[in-house]
């Protein structure tokens, strides 16, 4: 069966579409099947694993409209072996307020990831948007476990807080099944006092941490732009090497 790992922070540019797809593709280097569900109606994820949502005529919109859709329906083929991905677009974003009226709103994602396709993959990776909607508690839902990429920047601790109470309540009243895997520094620059620092403070906060930190790169911000991921863009460098270190802790 899949392990179902959200990747959430009410926080943009913390990294966690990158680290969605850059996970995923260092997974599915070890011969790991693996899912790509893009959750998020900016749609980067999409974008960034080479896919045009303009052009796409099922991706996660399509399954979320409607009760009962298995998510099966909007999987997409990619140009990296054991990787597949449920693509978004900007019209998500209509879903979630209609998410709102309807009966079992935060568990229509879940009802979607049938057993069969549980069956199918090793892992499913879901890319929450930089919020804490009705999309992301979709996620949070649905998952059964959450990866929580933090930067290590001044403001970065910001909110982190409110994130983890949230997540406490979804365990308690939704999700008991959900626990946090670890939180990930990202975006980090080891050149500076501030950085380690960082690191350091989020030791206190409670949850695991991992041993990987994910440091800031120009090739990790460029790869997505020509749709590829870290793995295959440079598959050489330092980052590439800092997912493989990831996936070597996540999947033991």
């Amino acid at each position: 069966m899949s392990r179902i790992i959200a990747f959430a922070n009410q926080k943009g540019g913390v990294a966690k579409t990158t680290t969605t797809i850059n996970l995923g593709a260092a997974l599915a280097e070890r011969g790991k099947k693996v899912l790509l569900v893009d959750a998020d109606p900016q749609a980067n994820l999409t974008v960034g694993i080479g896919l045009d949502p303009l052009e796409l005529k099922t991706t996660i919109t399509h399954i979320l409209s409607e009760d009962n859709k298995p998510l099966s329906e909007a999987i997409h083929e990619t140009e990296i072996e054991n990787l597949q991905v449920v693509p978004s677009d900007i019209e998500l974003a209509d879903i979630e307020f209609s998410l709102v009226n309807r009966l079992t709103r935060e568990s229509i994602l879940k009802s979607a990831i049938t057993p069969e396709l549980c069956k199918q993959y090793d892992y499913i990776l879901l890319d929450a948007p930089p919020n804490l909607g009705m999309l992301t508690i979709n996620v949070l839902v649905a998952a059964n476990e959450v990866v929580i990429p933090v930067t290590t920047h001044f403001y970065a601790l910001q909110g982190l807080t409110t994130l983890l109470a949230r997540l406490e309540l979804i365990q308690k009243k939704i999700n008991p099944r959900l626990k946090i895997t670890g939180i990930l520094a990202t975006r980090h620059n080891p050149r500076t006092n501030l950085g380690k620092e960082v690191i350091e403070a989020i030791q206190n906060f409670g949850p695991p941490v991992f041993k990987t930190v994910i440091n800031e790169a120009i090739r990790v911000a460029e790869a997505p732009a020509v749709g590829k991921t870290i793995i295959d863009y440079y598959p050489k460098g330092v980052s590439a090497e800092q997912y493989r270190q990831l996936a070597e802790e996540i999947d033991g």
